[in-house]
């Protein structure tokens, strides 16, 4: 990452306190919340759990679709 930051200028550069993790928080937000992507499909491509999406990132992900996982969490413990 250094080597491509010290090329970088203005908003291209990546601060100095960034780690890979606050890299892939920004993408799982950015793809909830501004790209609308269904959250099962952020779990797939991240890596990650739905479960950790939810808790961690329920509010980025539009209204519509928090009633799909109530009924999700529903079917699991039933």
């Amino acid at each position: 990452m250094a080597k491509v930051n010290e090329k970088a200028r203005g908003k291209a550069r990546i601060p100095a306190g960034a780690s890979t993790y606050s890299l892939r928080h920004a993408r799982i937000s950015k793809l909830l919340q501004l790209y609308g992507v269904d959250p099962f499909t952020v779990a797939a491509q991240t890596g990650t759990s739905l479960a950790v999406i939810e808790r961690a990132y329920l509010r980025f992900i539009p209204s519509a679709l928090h009633d799909k996982l109530a009924g999700i969490s529903e079917l699991k413990s039933a």
